[in-house]
């Protein structure tokens, strides 16, 4: 077939068709006018036989065959007069084929196909002869593409149930380890903040990127025990819904709280700080007596601004949290940025 041959030597197909090999759900056929018959194709068509269907095309399809031969008289003629329409227009063409399809185990059902038609001009094998019009379309499955857009945002939403409640676990004691008390299950919790602490400091360090440590903690005043775990229970639900999946959130105290903000600076984390305070103010917590609002006093410091070391780092976020408690209502506190030394006398400036 040389004027195919040379059709795609010089018209440079073999660039965009190596571009659609390997793509699911995506094929294409090259058609010869007047007849329209096949003589090249790859990947997933159009079959009317279900059992084809979403497969490579070289199951089902030789060369100088039509779409006659896959498909009922209807479905053929339409698929026809798409192809004329593009020939007669000379512009790419794009369309929606509902194709039906059938088997002798299942009934028959339909499938929708989205094909692009570009019509072109290529030399026939005698110079002397007209010039050879030839019909690209390429398929693609439309249901496949949407099955796999729902397949990903299921996937999405597992991977962020699975980050959100990991967040959760991080705040209580695993019960494989065997410790039981509140006391264990907190020194627990606070030891794997730590450790994930340094584990931030040295990725931040790698990447050269930022991140800010926060410690909030419901403040001085002396609540009886079924209120205190009360609002610590709401807070170890409440605060990972407030920051990203990518963070880190932990009971770290009896009623006092860390969390890693990956990536963040002191300023975006301090805003973090207030909206995750006065969403907490916005709650009310009754148990066996009055109501009472939930008050939070919290801390803030960040790598590298505050301090790039863990030890450094977390003591300054626990005096800007003493800070906050001194003040005597719920508000939020930076940490002390510290400052350069000064110029020594007669160095130059």
């Amino acid at each position: 077939m040389p004027a195919l041959r040379e059709l795609l030597a010089r018209q440079h197909l073999p660039h965009l068709l190596d571009a659609l090999e390997g793509h699911p759900g995506l094929g294409w056929v090259l058609k010869q006018t007047p007849s329209l018959a096949y003589a090249r194709w790859s990947g997933a068509v159009p079959m009317a036989d279900s059992r084809l269907s979403r497969a490579p095309a070289a199951a089902g399809l030789s060369a100088g065959q039509t779409d006659a031969d896959h498909f009922d008289p209807t479905q053929a003629s339409i698929l026809r007069l798409a192809d004329l329409r593009a020939l007669r227009q000379g512009m790419p063409a794009s369309e929606v084929h509902r194709i039906e399809t059938r088997s002798e185990e299942i009934a028959e059902t339909a499938a929708d196909w989205r094909a692009w038609r570009l019509a072109f001009d290529a030399p026939a094998a005698d110079p002397a002869a007209p010039p050879v019009r030839w019909l690209l379309v390429v398929w693609r499955d439309v249901g496949y593409a949407a099955l796999q857009d729902v397949m990903l945002d299921q996937a999405q939403r597992q991977i962020q149930a699975q980050q959100l409640l990991i967040a959760q676990l991080r705040a209580e004691i695993p019960a494989e380890s065997g410790l039981s008390g509140s006391d264990a299950s907190l020194t627990w919790a606070a030891q794997r903040f730590t450790e994930q602490l340094r584990r931030e400091i040295d990725l931040s360090r790698r990447e050269q990127r930022s991140f800010a440590l926060i410690l909030v903690t419901l403040g001085p005043d002396k609540l009886d025990t079924n209120t205190q775990q009360a609002i610590t229970g709401l807070l170890a639900r409440q605060l990972p819904l407030g920051v990203r999946t990518m963070d880190t959130v932990a009971q770290i105290g009896p009623s006092k709280f860390g969390v890693l903000l990956s990536g963040a600076q002191l300023t975006p984390a301090f805003a973090r700080a207030e909206a995750l305070r006065r969403q907490a103010a916005e709650q009310v917590v009754m148990v066996g007596g009055p109501a009472r609002t939930v008050e939070l006093f919290i801390g803030v410091a960040a790598y590298p601004l505050t301090s790039d070391d863990a030890g450094v780092l977390l003591s300054s976020a626990e005096q800007a949290l003493d800070e906050a408690c001194a003040n005597g209502r719920g508000c939020t506190v930076l940490a002390r940025v510290p400052l350069a030394p000064p110029p020594e006398a007669g160095s130059a400036v």
